[in-house]
């Protein structure tokens, strides 16, 4: 009676778990961390490289409407520290190249050339990442009209 009494009273007993389910786990959180970051870090450098492939077109098109080479060049300026932001470029991060040696040429060109380091220092593993740079350039004709090529003196009666 006694060993009946003290059965009721001990406590219920936990069911044996395998440790199988642990170990799965600390093999699978691994690889899906590293599927997730990398991941991120992917996408960050293809965002950065379609902003800078647009930051190129808008400058070298600004570029282009200018009335000359000096003109150009502030516009050039002007017009990638404007849009940088929108495409959630530090301005201040972007090293920005031109050529407007054959402004004036027939036909006249503005070459914008913009490049950009994507950080990833904000990432868990960020520091130990490289920091690729991406590069775009882009070309645009100038009007023949704006860069003094089309002189209306130069056409007889």
């Amino acid at each position: 009676a006694l060993l009946d009494d003290a059965q009721l009273h001990e406590l219920p007993r936990q069911p044996a778990q395998s440790a199988q389910a642990i170990v799965e786990f600390a093999l699978a959180v691994p690889m899906v961390l590293t599927l997730l970051f990398g991941t991120l870090a992917l996408s960050r450098v293809i965002q950065a490289q379609t902003a800078v492939v647009a930051i190129a077109h808008e400058a070298a098109r600004a570029g282009a409407l200018g009335s000359g080479p000096s003109d150009a060049i502030d516009r050039i300026r002007r017009r990638a520290e404007l849009v940088a932001p929108g495409f959630g470029i530090d301005p201040r991060a972007l090293t920005l190249e031109w050529d407007v040696s054959t402004f004036a040429a027939d036909p006249g060109r503005v070459r914008a050339s913009v490049r950009y380091s994507v950080e990833f220092r904000d990432l868990p593993v960020g520091a130990v990442l490289p920091s690729p740079v991406v590069h775009a350039e882009h070309v645009e004709f100038v009007d023949p009209f704006r860069s003094g090529i089309a002189s209306l003196d130069a056409v007889g009666p």
